[in-house]
């Protein structure tokens, strides 16, 4: 080991030319809400390591990742029943899909972003399938919807509209919370309608 150690130091000594090798610099990201908004509280620390997990399988193109269970266990170093009640969870909770592909599960991340206001409060929460590739172009399309108020053009994107609204008339008192995943238009016609109220 010391002959292969000190050979490699000699190489790079020498500036010679290191062909056949390449570095590992992939990278993913997990949004700061998600620990902010107390989702790793939600799912448990086990689930988090799943995410993670299945994340880092994830193609930047397709946004589908093919990890087994065994092999995700052996990654976390737990058992296959561990992983599948943290995939259980991670569905649960909208932050993964799983269909089946033949003997295979495919996986996909729920990627949601949140659009707050400027004193914190929660507006609405888009989400969409994480593809790597299509990530900034995500971001960018929620930038034109606050800027514009125009829906996004991304048929994957759904936005949950949050809305807290508290109508006192008379002895009636109406509470309207709409956080059940419709449609952004239904939640931006929503809104409209509650502007006017």
């Amino acid at each position: 080991m010391t002959e292969l150690t000190d050979l490699r130091a000699q190489q790079i000594q020498n500036g010679e030319s290191l062909e056949g090798l390449r570095v590992n610099g992939t990278w993913f990201h997990v949004l700061r809400s998600f620990s902010h908004d107390k989702e790793i509280a939600k799912i448990g620390t086990m689930a988090l390591a799943v995410y993670i997990v299945i994340k880092g399988h994830t193609d930047f193109q397709t946004g589908n990742a093919f990890p087994s269970i065994p092999a995700i266990a052996e990654q976390i170093g737990v058992t296959d029943d561990t992983i599948r009640l943290a995939l259980k969870k991670l569905v649960k909770q909208g932050w993964l899909t799983v269909a089946k592909k033949g003997r295979n599960n495919q996986y996909g991340i729920v990627e949601k972003v949140h659009i707050d206001s400027v004193d914190g409060q929660r507006w609405a929460t888009a989400q969409r399938k994480y593809v790597g590739t299509q990530f900034q172009p995500f971001v960018d399309e929620l930038q034109r919807l606050v800027r514009t108020g125009n829906l996004p053009t991304d048929k994957n994107i759904t936005i949950n509209l949050t809305v807290n609204v508290q109508n006192v008339a008379g002895d009636s008192y109406t509470v309207i919370n709409n956080d059940a995943g419709t449609s952004a238009a239904q939640d931006l016609n929503l809104l409209k309608t509650l502007k006017r109220l």
